[in-house]
């Protein structure tokens, strides 16, 4: 099939979720009257009304689908965006009252948390941008230097609790300054307008650092806050497929959420590893020319964090063949078009 091929398929085989996103995000050819059918269908749907109502003030991170670190990515996923009235109501509470950097240890991982879902939702107002190039150059000083030397030296710390016995502890005066999976997220949906030259050129070498060997075995371990207070560190920006395709269930929930999220970067489309992932993708492809990805590439759990993959099912029913395959198709296309850009 070639692309206009595969966006009929997709228009004739897709649910509410599938048709929408193919005619918004891949530009198949419908008019404004068909497109605001699409829209109204899809907001008819009960498990995007659920997930609505899951966008509320309250937990930014955790397991549970209520915090925002989960509602606004799978709202993104279902292709939900600013200026859908329902969604704006629920995001409103919410764009004018940033969490604080300094507020706790992990202030501004939280806070990076809150701004890299609203930015996906389409919600760029300007404390969003302001919080997004904070980070940028909090992070990119290290990425310029090349360096992975990121931990204390083994036995030079006396105070490490035992549960964290043997976990490495990253250097203090690097703080929270490695990248984050939302940091890059956040500035995956940066507005063109907001990125610069400067700042293509800073984000350009974070992707670069995270592009490496030396990064993909780095464990961010533990971070100190203070004598005898650790706090693990996670959320790298690991990449399934980095060393082969014998994946973890974890790797294979995640893999083509990676994909389309790093496929914003022009340094990772021209990276192998990019390559490789598509051309383990293309085995997937059936004889019809569309694609039907296992299932655990594509799993939807009732808890879990959505960088984990625990949200990847995008229609309500998907018992068939035929949903996972529409599902399947349309991702592989989404992968395209964000490499495309």
């Amino acid at each position: 099939m070639n692309r206009s091929e595969h966006l009929r398929w997709l228009m004739e085989n897709g649910g509410p979720v599938i048709r929408y996103r193919t005619a918004r995000h891949l530009g198949a050819d419908v008019g404004k009257a068909e497109l605001g059918r699409l829209r109204k269908n899809l907001l008819g749907c009960k498990h995007v009304r659920t997930w609505i109502d899951r966008l509320a003030p309250g937990e930014l991170h955790g397991q549970r689908p209520t915090a925002l670190e989960n509602a606004a990515n799978k709202l993104a996923e279902l292709g939900l965006h600013k200026g859908m009235k329902p969604l704006d109501e629920r995001a409103r509470p919410l764009l004018g009252d940033l969490p604080d950097p300094e507020a706790v240890f992990f202030g501004a991982f939280f806070r990076m948390i809150a701004v890299s879902g609203l930015l996906r939702l389409g919600y760029a107002r300007k404390a969003l941008l302001d919080a997004t190039l904070g980070r940028l150059d909090d992070v990119y000083p290290l990425a310029k230097t090349g360096s992975y030397d990121v931990y204390v030296p083994e036995g030079q710390l006396d105070d490490i609790p035992k549960s964290f016995a043997g976990r490495p502890v990253v250097r203090p005066e690097l703080g929270l300054r490695l990248p984050y999976i939302h940091d890059v997220y956040a500035f995956a949906n940066l507005p063109a307008e907001a990125v610069s030259p400067a700042v293509k050129k800073k984000i350009g070498a974070v992707v670069g650092y995270i592009l490496t060997d030396e990064y993909q075995a780095l464990d961010y371990g533990i971070v100190r806050a203070g004598r005898g207070r650790y706090y693990a560190n996670g959320w790298s920006v690991n990449l399934p497929g980095w060393d082969g395709f014998d994946l973890s269930d974890r790797d294979a929930a995640v893999l083509l959420q990676r994909l389309e999220l790093m496929a914003h970067f022009p340094t990772t489309v021209k990276h192998p590893w990019f390559a490789r992932c598509l051309e383990h993708l293309e085995g997937y492809a059936t004889d019809a020319g569309t694609y039907a990805f296992p299932r655990r590439y594509l799993k939807e759990q009732a808890s879990g964090y959505y960088v984990n993959g625990a949200y990847m099912g995008l229609e309500e029913t998907r018992r068939s063949k035929q949903v996972i395959e529409a599902e399947s198709t349309l991702r592989m296309l989404l992968i395209r078009e964000a490499a495309a850009a």
